[in-house]
């Protein structure tokens, strides 16, 4: 039974260590989501600058824990170059099972993007919709099995994403993402991503992301391919704010 304890309090320990907004709102690493759930009770806000040669963008988010094994959220980006534009993206997710309970953690989410102003109306494109599965796995032992505790925890995550942009016609694509994340025992994260993309150059992101008092987030980084919308080649230097805040009873 204490050992049941243990891993119980060290699994909601990593669900709100790891659990961040992704750029376009799913829990995540900075563009791919993880299994990770935001906590139930409680809302994640974030916000970030990217800052690119011919071209910036602002990420607003809201994500919240609906049960400990979903969550809701909505994400508003804003670009802007010669021509503005702009993604009011809405999304789910849930989990499927989790480790340490089971040996990997398995999610599925969903979501929905409203494409508008100059820069999407010119080229036509009303809608994005995002499907994924992705796993996550422990790399590293959990303190009670092992002899040593290690200093750094890695994650693995690896995923499928059915994406469809409908511009008139829809074009389809279903391309695989894989993540990496380290976390130091004082909660700092490091993470890397990749993603394939049928539009524009693939998702590649880096970031370094530490919390204070449980309940604020500061992160920097870089990405390319904001959202997956070809808006721009450049590879984006980003650096954004979160807050943990609780839900009333």
């Amino acid at each position: 039974m204490r050992l049941v304890l243990v891993l119980i309090a060290l699994a909601g320990l990593c669900a709100s260590a790891w659990a961040y907004p992704t750029l376009t709102g799913p829990s995540g690493i900075v563009q791919t989501p993880t299994t990770d759930i935001t906590e139930e009770g409680t809302v994640d806000f974030a916000a970030d600058h990217l800052s690119m040669d011919d071209a910036n963008t602002t990420a607003i988010r809201l994500t919240t824990g609906i049960t400990d094994k979903a969550e809701l959220g909505i994400a508003y980006l804003k670009f802007g170059n010669d021509l503005d534009g702009r993604l009011v993206n809405f999304h789910g997710k849930f989990s499927l099972q989790r480790e340490p309970a089971c040996s990997l953690g398995l999610a599925v989410g969903i979501e929905f993007g409203d494409l508008g102003e100059d820069m999407f109306e010119a080229a036509g494109v009303e809608r994005l919709t995002r499907v994924y599965a992705v796993a996550s796995k422990m790399l590293t032992p959990l303190p009670d099995a092992a002899e040593e505790t290690v200093s750094t925890d890695i994650r693995g995550h690896v995923g499928l994403a059915f994406s469809r942009v409908e511009n008139g016609d829809s074009k389809d694509s279903i391309r695989p993402f894989l993540g990496l994340e380290f976390a130091t025992r004082r909660g700092t994260v490091f993470g890397v991503e990749w993603r394939s993309e049928e539009f524009g150059d693939d998702v590649i992101s880096a970031v370094v992301r530490h919390p204070f008092n449980g309940d604020s987030f500061l992160q920097v980084g870089i990405t390319k391919n904001p959202a997956g919308l070809a808006v721009s080649d450049e590879t984006s230097v980003f650096a954004g704010l979160g807050w943990r805040f609780e839900t009333p009873e």
